[in-house]
């Protein structure tokens, strides 16, 4: 996928940065987000049309977006992630299919959320819709790096990788804050009914700082939950997020792991859990596996797929479907 130069230096910046281990330092909970964006990096629009001459390839509608649904797509922003367009792509897809074929409303979850680029994009897109009514937006993180490894397949990873502090988070989402003002607030649109205020669509977001197993359980307890994403890269995260989540998951609802086919600690916790899970009772259909090259794809993950491979370092040569290289996977519940 062929992008800006601007955005590829931001996105090779962001990978640079993510190799560097953090401190960990607290950082002070802000309860809503300011008007102003705090500098002058630029929104990237991946499904708004191509501005003449710009030569930058944009995407295509998610597969289940509805053609009512086509105005928000083309204003949902994207920075502040090192997630690919695949797997942004891949979300909304899923989104659309839950509201729409599946009618499934319950909340979303989640646990690792970093700089927000990854979750931000969905709440800017479901309240555009105007599909926030009844549902929260659960967003797990420490804000500190990557814990302490503890599993024997996290040896790879140290302590503070991948730091990315609250007050970044912060910062990122007044960015969305000025983008909904200025493209959906003072905008009409054909259908949907969107929210007209970022207060009144920061509302549906509820912010938990914290180890995933010492928060997700407690915060999660009365919660029904649609969609769940997991981006915790460790082996020990990985499975606390979905040991916690998914049994709070509506039948039909979508799990997402962000890194199943980057890391082999996420692919194994994942596995793991799924065998645990099928001894216990609770089906899940088959995992699709999100193409991170060549062209955009959810693979069914039982044919043609390698996955990553175990080492003794950290290893970024991703899993592969059909010769491709792949990274995220989703899979449904079925049967709880």
């Amino acid at each position: 996928m062929r992008r800006s130069a601007g955005r590829a230096l931001l996105v090779l910046a962001l990978v640079a940065q993510a190799a560097a281990f953090g401190d960990g330092g607290d950082a002070q909970v802000l309860l809503q987000a300011s008007v102003t964006a705090d500098d002058d990096t630029p929104l990237w629009y991946p499904f708004a049309p191509s501005a003449e001459g710009e030569g930058d390839v944009t995407l295509d509608a998610p597969r289940h977006a509805p053609s009512a649904a086509s105005s928000c797509l083309e204003v949902v922003p994207m920075l502040g992630t090192m997630k690919s367009d695949s797997k942004l792509k891949s979300v909304l897809d899923s989104l659309n299919y839950l509201q729409g074929e599946a009618r499934l409303e319950g909340d979303v979850v989640e646990a690792g959320v970093a700089e927000g680029g990854g979750v931000l994009p969905v709440l800017f897109y479901l309240a555009c819709l105007g599909r926030l009514e009844g549902r929260t937006l659960h967003l797990f993180d420490t804000w500190q790096g990557l814990p302490p490894p503890e599993a024997s397949e996290d040896r790879v990873f140290g302590k503070g990788m991948y730091l990315r502090t609250f007050e970044a988070f912060m910062a990122n989402a007044r960015k969305y804050e000025t983008a909904y003002k200025q493209k959906v607030a003072t905008k009409s649109f054909a259908d949907g009914a969107p929210l007209r205020t970022w207060n009144e669509v920061w509302s549906h977001v509820h912010i938990v700082k914290g180890l995933f197993a010492d928060t997700m359980p407690g915060a999660l307890s009365r919660s029904r939950v649609a969609f769940l994403m997991c981006d915790g890269d460790m082996y020990g995260s990985t499975m606390d997020c979905l040991k916690a989540g998914a049994p709070r998951m509506l039948p039909g609802g979508s799990v997402y792991v962000d890194d199943y086919y980057t890391f082999y600690p996420c692919y194994a916790a994942t596995r793991d859990f799924l065998s645990e899970s099928r001894a216990s009772g609770t089906s899940y259909g088959e995992v699709r596996v999100v193409s991170h090259e060549g062209p955009y794809n959810l693979y069914n993950e039982a044919s043609q797929c390698t996955p990553p491979l175990e080492g003794e370092r950290l290893r970024f040569d991703h899993g592969t479907c059909s010769g491709w290289q792949c990274e995220a996977c989703l899979f449904n519940v079925t049967r709880g």
